[in-house]
């Protein structure tokens, strides 16, 4: 952050032709307001309130998550997907930073366990999430993911990952990418009624 705030000191005292001279240097009261005037504007430009941040929050429910693949809705509209069938959904990120993203889920069945990796629009693992069966009374597990999302459309996918299957989060990548084609996309988004 450029901050130039020297400009408006008053020069140095000079003593016997050297401005380093300790015996004629001191502070005089307009430096010491014109210090106190430049720590001020420096606090002013680098130190932030959180809460004057601008925010952004969008939400997803079950029915605007775009399935590819054997998909059924259950009691309490969950939404159940086959081993390969697999989510997508965009986002209009309205600028770069770190976005918290929370998934709801779950197992299919008791005492089961299901990753669901979590994948931007080139196939890159971002993050992993873990779910429990919850039941089947409309419960559902949850957990959060921290991403760097660059501003403008994003496209998330999210797609369960084989129990034995290597995941490096930043390296793997999602093998049915292609899946997702362009064809794909326009009849997705003409599913859920609505340009994304």
């Amino acid at each position: 952050m450029p901050l130039h705030v020297s400009g408006a000191f008053p020069s140095d005292e000079v003593g016997a032709g050297f401005d380093n001279n300790g015996d004629v240097l001191s502070i005089p009261p307009m430096l010491f307001e014109k210090y106190m005037d430049a720590a001020e504007e420096i606090s002013q430009r680098v130190i932030y309130d959180p809460s004057q941040f601008d925010r952004f929050s969008g939400e997803r429910s079950g029915d605007q998550l775009i399935a590819e693949g054997d998909s059924w809705v259950g009691s309490f509209y969950g939404q159940y997907l086959a081993r390969d069938a697999f989510l997508w959904t965009e986002v209009d990120v309205p600028y770069e930073g770190r976005y918290d993203v929370r998934v709801r889920g779950g197992a299919g069945q008791p005492d089961a366990k299901v990753r669901i990796g979590l994948f931007d629009s080139t196939g890159l693992l971002q993050g992993i999430c873990a779910f429990e069966f919850k039941g089947d009374r409309g419960t559902s597990d949850s957990d959060s993911l921290e991403l760097t999302l660059p501003a403008g459309k994003q496209r998330l996918i999210l797609a369960p990952l084989a129990d034995d299957a290597e995941a490096t989060i930043g390296e793997s990548r999602w093998q049915a990418i292609a899946r997702l084609d362009e064809a794909t996309i326009k009849a997705g988004r003409e599913r859920v009624g609505k340009k994304l």
